[in-house]
């Protein structure tokens, strides 16, 4: 296979280099801790680039920096400038706090880790010479503001952790302190969060199983008891070491979970039992335990109906829904997890019926439209955030049994219809597509085929690749970035490309024509869409002019995105206007005709399809090239014989008992500035392909056939005519 070069990839290290990455001297104290250690040293310098660089990916670099610091940390504790640089690499970490909650939480954790490294250490190496700086980090985080300390609350380190692991011979009376003052503080932050979690329905739940379970932890009169002890009274490290901090409160939820589903329906009623569990999932306090809670709570789940007998399990299922929809209709996540879960379990009974109950209730619970809401300032589109997962949710749900689950299939089919899809290049939804071709849907082929005929993702470059890139940067390009709106579509077409991009252009289009600013507000923010009326009116107002005189009424506007490129170049040069203007109006309806091209299967250059196919291993596409281009065949002679290389790739390909390892090349770049795209690549794997390929071919057939269509006298029509 040969090598894959992107242009993406390209452009972006063009445009986020930098000739000489400045930063303070101080940090160069690292370059000297180094000196005896030349990869490490390399490796310091590039890290140092990296962190002070003008358009860095802070997540990887945070990552790289808590990966070099964690395995070198011995080298700079014993070094004669430690205390420097320990402080120095704590003051680089802090850097990273900012407006995102969840590099925010990673920082944290990172310091932790950093930390509890260092107090592991402290039985071979001297703490004298790092004790000022480590009090003085301890310090630092306490004064950090409030949402920022939350974050260290929400990960699997503590500051009762980290003390109990301390030396107790090295806790001197300024860090015993500096302790008890974070202690107090953490307890007080995460009591006042458990504390709201207890209000209200959850007291009132775990009141009415109070008498089996006994009295838990979990009242708000607990938590605010130990709130007021901890304000009212002076205590000891040693008593403040006694109070439960966020990962003891977890650990005795979980306990209190499997205790409830343990007894018996006469002691704790099912609805009960579910209710509690799905308020602690919703609960937005323990989003730090989410993904962790819903896997126990799965469990329980799944014990719950396999302690069931089959006759009990479809009031199961019809009352496990009630409550899902009635509780968990602010958590779709937490929800769409579940019924995965659920449904796969169910399935895995193998009882027709139950399948039936379990899907009719899948389907009665709703379904996570696009909602689309056009495309921010950052050109990323606003959308669900809950649609994919949606689609993905009920496609592992139909996989387990695609023969039993077909309505299912059928009911997502018609909600995308009815809805509409958005997915993004950088989704790689052809992951998806391979896993379901590899699934056993023999019997349901037509059905699967129907819904991914609707899935805009039969293309193998993600992102703004080829023609693409260079069209949309040579339109930007031609009025040197100064028309706002053909800026936006190219930043948006280079960052996020996806279907949108299509109907983006079409509307740019119908703006032009009509000069109804309507038809482009829906996808710019208000501030954009403002100057491009304001200020910049008077360049459309000229593409305007152009565009009158190609096409005359809407009517033919709307015909002319199925016209051929040619037919726009040969109606564009009969026009005298500006030279600008003209290239800019064919550019755009080029750049258009690859797009629709890329998501909806178009066959706008048989060049380019044959050569494409044909390096994805299709041999074949030489002989369909001939077909297609054959003067002695008739449309119906061309539909019969691509018919027949459909059934080919359906029956040796598509549905072939055999896996094919996918080619996956994603490019993830280092430095991320806000107008260059984050990923690009490519993905190819032999299903899918073929899968792209039939659609493709199916739709030159359809165009032949209607040529035959036309070819009858349709006036008058005998029994001979409809076997021509």
């Amino acid at each position: 296979m040969e090598g894959f070069t992107s242009q993406a990839l390209l452009a972006n290290l063009a445009q986020t280099s930098v000739k000489e990455v400045k930063y303070h001297p101080k940090y160069n104290i690292f370059l000297e801790i180094f000196d005896q250690f030349p990869a490490l040293k390399f490796q310091v310098e590039e890290l140092l680039k990296e962190l002070f660089h003008p358009y860095r990916n802070p997540p990887l670099v945070l990552k790289d920096l808590r990966n070099f610091f964690l395995k070198n940390l011995p080298i700079i504790l014993e070094h004669k400038e430690n205390r420097r640089a320990y402080w120095l690499v704590f003051d680089m970490l802090f850097k990273f706090f900012g407006d995102d909650r969840d590099l925010n939480i990673k920082t944290a954790e990172t310091i932790f880790s950093v930390l509890e490294k260092t107090v592991s250490f402290l039985e071979r190496t001297p703490f004298s010479g790092i004790e000022r700086a480590f009090k003085e980090v301890l310090k630092a985080i306490h004064t950090l503001p409030e949402e920022y300390f939350l974050c260290f609350l929400e990960n699997y380190y503590s500051f009762k952790r980290l003390v109990k692991k301390f030396p107790s011979e090295l806790i001197d009376e300024e860090l015993e302190k500096i302790f008890s003052t974070l202690l107090r503080k953490s307890f007080i932050l995460t009591y006042t969060l458990w504390q709201r979690l207890t209000e209200g329905e959850l007291d009132e739940i775990l009141k009415k199983i109070e008498k089996p379970i006994g009295k838990s932890c979990f009242h708000s009169s607990y938590f605010a008891a130990l709130i007021e002890r901890l304000r009212q009274f002076k205590l000891s490290l040693e008593e403040l070491l006694e109070f439960p901090d966020h990962l003891d409160l977890l650990r005795d939820l979980k306990s209190l979970i499997f205790q409830i589903i343990s007894f018996e329906e006469e002691k704790i009623p099912e609805d009960l039992k579910l209710l509690l569990l799905f308020k602690f999932i919703e609960t937005p306090v323990l989003k730090l335990i989410h993904e962790e809670l819903i896997r126990e709570v799965n469990k329980l789940l799944i014990s719950l109906i396999d302690a069931k007998s089959l006759g009990n399990l479809d009031e199961f299922l019809v009352k496990f829904f009630k409550i899902l929809k009635e509780k968990l209709n602010l958590y779709p996540w937490t929800a769409l997890e579940c019924i995965k879960n659920i449904g796969i379990r169910i399935l895995s009974k193998q009882e027709v019926y139950l399948t039936e109950v379990l899907i009719n209730e899948i389907i009665k619970f709703g379904f996570q439209p696009p909602d689309v809401r056009g495309i921010d300032v950052y050109w990323k589109i606003q959308q669900n955030p809950n649609h994919l997962l949606n689609i993905k949710t009920w496609l592992e749900i139909f996989k387990v049994n695609p023969e039993w689950c077909s309505s299912l299939l059928a009911a997502l089919i018609l909600n995308l219809k009815l809805y509409g899809i958005s997915v993004k290049d950088t989704d790689l939804f052809q992951k998806e597509v391979t896993s379901l071709l590899n699934a056993p849907i023999k019997p349901v082929y037509n059905l699967v085929k129907q819904f991914c005929k609707l899935l805009p993702v039969y293309y193998n470059e993600i992102g703004a690749e080829g023609r693409i890139r260079d069209l949309s940067t040579e339109a930007d390009e031609l009025f040197k970035r100064k028309d706002t709106l053909i800026h936006f579509l190219r930043k948006f077409i280079h960052i996020e490309n996806s279907s949108l991009a299509v109907e983006f252009i079409k509307d740019i289009f119908r703006f032009w024509f009509t000069l109804d600013g309507a038809y482009i507000q829906k996808y710019l923010p208000d501030v954009l869409y403002k100057r491009i009326l304001r200020e910049e009116l008077e360049y459309h107002q000229k593409i305007s002019k152009i565009l009158h005189c190609i096409i005359s009424s809407e009517a033919e506007l709307e015909e002319m995105f199925s016209k051929e490129l040619q037919w726009f170049r040969k109606k564009l040069s009969s026009v005298k206007a500006g030279k600008k203007e003209k290239k800019k109006l064919l550019l755009l309806f080029n750049l258009y005709k690859l797009e629709y091209q890329k998501y909806y299967q178009g066959l706008e250059d048989l060049e380019d399809f044959v050569s494409h196919y044909s390096a994805l291993g299709f041999e074949f596409m030489e002989e369909i090239k001939e077909i297609i281009e054959s003067d002695s065949l008739t449309s119906y002679q061309k539909a019969d014989k691509l018919l027949g290389y459909l059934k080919s790739l359906k029956e040796e390909v598509i549905l072939s008992e055999k896996s094919f390892t996918p080619l996956e090349e994603v490019l993830v770049k280092r430095h991320v500035a806000v107008d260059i795209p984050s990923m690009y690549g490519r993905y190819r794997e032999k299903k899918f392909d073929a899968l792209g390929l039939t659609f493709r071919l199916e739709r030159l057939i359809e165009k032949y056939l209607e040529d035959v269509v036309k070819g009858f006298d349709q006036k008058f029509i005998i029994r001979s005519s409809l076997f021509k």
